[in-house]
């Protein structure tokens, strides 16, 4: 149905009364019903389906990958952490390079808030298929355990030493470059 083109088509009183609620602009104020949509039916029916497959996609394509080797940690990882040794808290920040074949170098400085210390150290890991790691940061030193993303971006730690020491935290990759040197 089209839009009313005069006030005799809205009916409007033609007796020359005034009719507050019609000016001769009236159809520009007209407003249509749901009767009046000129849109085709098989259009309506393409735009619904459209926004069903939009809400329908997830939210991200999943396609990282699933399982780890030496190659998934590569590039330099950093942190910061704030530990307890002894019930004496202390914090230290840290950079690791790893080769992505089973090497990697460490840069740490760590305080106790009067005393400053840095650590360069160099060492091994080995990580599994299901991306656990198992990191040795020197040569006799003990096996630190790891939980890597399988993509590499990140890694996940508890202190399990026994050793003392209360610390827990996470890395993350800042560069696929070995910074640390």
């Amino acid at each position: 149905m089209a839009a009313p083109q005069n006030e005799n088509e809205l009916g409007a009183n033609t007796t020359g009364g005034n009719n507050a609620a019609f000016s001769e602009n009236s159809r520009f104020n007209y407003i249509p019903s749901l009767g009046d949509c000129h849109m085709k039916k098989p259009m309506v029916l393409g735009a619904c389906a459209l926004l069903l497959r939009l809400i329908a996609l997830p939210a991200f394509a999943d396609d990282s990958p699933t399982s780890c080797s030496l190659a998934t940690l590569h590039g330099t990882m950093a942190y910061a952490n704030v530990y307890w040794t002894g019930g004496v808290p202390s914090a230290g920040s840290a950079m690791e390079s790893y080769d992505g074949m089973g090497h990697f170098k460490y840069h740490e400085v760590d305080s106790d808030g009067i005393t400053t210390k840095t650590y360069d150290y160099h060492g091994t890991y080995t990580i599994t298929a299901n991306c656990i790691a198992s990191v040795v940061y020197f040569e006799g030193g003990p096996v630190w355990t790891y939980f890597v993303a399988p993509d590499g971006s990140a890694y996940y730690w508890v202190n399990s030493q026994n050793a003392g020491t209360v610390s827990a935290n996470h890395a993350t990759r800042i560069s696929h470059a070995l910074l640390v040197q």
